[in-house]
């Protein structure tokens, strides 16, 4: 029954890894010719998913959500519960 469904889900699994690995090729080739070094974009593309996981917990401490608007909810909701 859902055989099909299965094949595609591999498909654009293996297609999703094939875009993200193409972008971050590319961008380290861009930034390695910007820089004129092989290891700075190297540091440069390492710090990424810190500053990520960083948004993502101070989001989560805010009454900000990720996509900028405000938590309505948890603002105007003064219980201390």
């Amino acid at each position: 029954h859902f055989s099909g469904e299965v094949v595609d889900t591999r498909d654009s699994k293996r297609d999703l890894f094939i875009g993200v690995s193409t972008a971050l090729a590319l961008i380290y080739f861009v930034l390695s010719i910007l820089f004129n070094s092989i290891f700075k974009p190297l540091r440069i593309m390492m710090v990424i998913p810190f500053g990520i996981i960083g948004v993502i917990l101070v989001s989560n401490c805010s009454e900000i959500l990720p996509s900028g608007s405000v938590n309505k909810e948890k603002l105007w909701n003064n219980d201390p519960k």
